[in-house]
């Protein structure tokens, strides 16, 4: 009989560096995915742009929510993103794709 061990090499978080600010952004679980997926249903299900724009808000801020700063003194990641142009926004929305399994 086999026997796979499913938690080998597996990490729990990864980093990622804006400038000299680094943030560690946590892998979500199996039930945080699922609530991510009620935020995205609900929002390819909303009839009107204000209903979406919410539902967008409300998506961004649960992704933003699984990275704290690691550099002290830093700020939220969503307040440093605002601070950046938009090709570090474009590699950041690669990264979660990458790291989070997202639009695939």
């Amino acid at each position: 009989m086999s026997l796979y061990n499913l938690t080998d090499n597996v990490e729990e978080s990864f980093d990622v560096k804006m400038g000299d600010v680094v943030y560690t952004g946590r892998y979500p679980l199996l039930g945080e995915l699922e609530e991510l997926q009620q935020i995205v249903d609900a929002q390819n299900e909303a009839e009107t742009p204000a209903e979406k724009r919410k539902l967008g808000n409300k998506m961004e801020d649960f992704l933003y929510s699984f990275f704290t700063p690691k550099t002290e003194g830093a700020i939220p990641i969503k307040d440093e993103l605002k601070k950046r142009n938009i090709k570090v926004m474009q590699n950041f929305t690669e990264t979660m794709k990458k790291e989070f399994g997202l639009g695939q």
